[in-house]
């Protein structure tokens, strides 16, 4: 777990130098995933593959406890990095799967912050789709579930977010308000 752990962070320091480490920041993903059981994330998912995904969440998914809880926010972290490594390269299929991956293991892991950041990203993804109904609903759960979890940070991004989203329709008045 401590060696899973180290990868997520690696990555995600490569992330945010969002320079020649991206390719290196998405084998520390995969290395950490594998670390900790899970496979290979889908670089090419189909559009029935991604709602395959978001059909597992809206059936529901219950929370673990203990080293499971552990593993799953850490995989959860993973794919919200992948989220991000998807964005910069384009590649919105992978990116759309990450996101509704991220979620699931946010909401296995039970951490408030990391569901609500997830949420925020299903959110921007159903706005892509022009599924504008639900794409509100998430961005604004998102930012009352990261207010409500205390974490400045994750609030911080759910805002970022949200206010993408409501950029990228037009809806100033909400974006300012971001």
């Amino acid at each position: 777990f401590e060696l899973a752990d180290w990868y997520v962070r690696r990555g995600r320091a490569r992330v945010l130098e969002q320079a020649e480490g991206e390719r290196e920041a998405k084998e520390d993903m995969v290395a950490a995933l594998r670390l900790i059981g899970f496979d290979r994330p889908n670089w090419a998912p189909t559009a029935s593959f991604v709602m395959a995904e978001y059909v597992r969440h809206r059936r529901g998914v219950e929370a673990t406890t203990g080293e499971a809880a552990e593993e799953a926010a850490l995989a959860a972290s993973a794919y919200e990095q992948l989220v991000e490594l998807s964005f910069l390269e384009a590649n919105e299929m992978a990116g759309a799967y990450a996101v509704m991956r991220s979620l699931t293991l946010a909401e296995q892991s039970g951490d408030g912050s990391l569901i609500a950041r997830a949420m925020a990203g299903v959110g921007y993804v159903f706005g892509l789709l022009g599924s504008h109904q639900r794409a509100e609903s998430y961005v604004d759960s998102a930012e009352l579930r990261a207010a409500a979890s205390g974490d400045d940070a994750a609030l911080v991004y759910t805002s970022i977010v949200r206010s993408f989203y409501y950029t990228g329709v037009g809806r100033w008045d909400r974006a300012a308000h971001s």
